[in-house]
């Protein structure tokens, strides 16, 4: 949001709020940034959308690790050197670290802590020329082997944890 100099404006996944309809025709918007699939936002939120006026751009993947990687392929099309990691099975961590990101001009991305880095987000990495990454959580939330496979690949890696969620966040925001 940050990016591209625009609000989150939230909605249930099957219906436009007029709340939210009452902001985008306020803002004038000429392109609205559906983040996640039609499960998150159905095709018929995107059709009423559309109907406003509004250019779509739906940035999804397969599930929210994927989506992550589109969200900052549309921010950063030419890469980044830099960008928080956080885990994608509970959110207060990437919660935190998109309130950062945002400050700082980085994209967030969800990995599943437990099991790692999948190899559509090694290659994206890579590809973007991401050189620096802040990981947002302790080992708990994501595994010492991802970090140490991140630092393997040639990456410098700093680690925001406390010992829970808050403190965390706090450590997140201190930075």
């Amino acid at each position: 949001a940050v990016k591209q100099n625009a609000p989150v404006l939230l909605t249930p996944p099957t219906s436009l709020v007029k709340e939210t309809k009452a902001e985008i025709k306020r803002l004038k918007a000429d392109t609205v940034y559906i983040a996640g699939g039609t499960g998150a936002i159905s095709a018929s939120v995107e059709a009423e959308i559309r109907g406003m006026g509004v250019k779509i751009v739906r940035m999804a993947g397969s599930d929210r690790y994927e989506t992550s990687l589109k969200i900052a392929q549309t921010g950063w099309k030419n890469g980044t050197e830099k960008a928080f990691v956080a885990t994608g099975r509970d959110y207060p961590d990437a919660l935190s670290a998109g309130s950062a990101a945002g400050a700082t001009g980085v994209p967030v991305i969800l990995v599943d802590g437990k099991t790692g880095l999948t190899g559509t987000s090694r290659a994206a990495l890579g590809k973007y020329g991401t050189k620096h990454l802040y990981i947002a959580g302790g080992n708990g939330a994501v595994a010492p082997s991802i970090e140490t496979a991140m630092r393997g690949s040639g990456k410098t890696v700093e680690r925001f944890a406390g010992g829970t969620r808050y403190e965390t966040s706090a450590e997140i925001a201190k930075q």
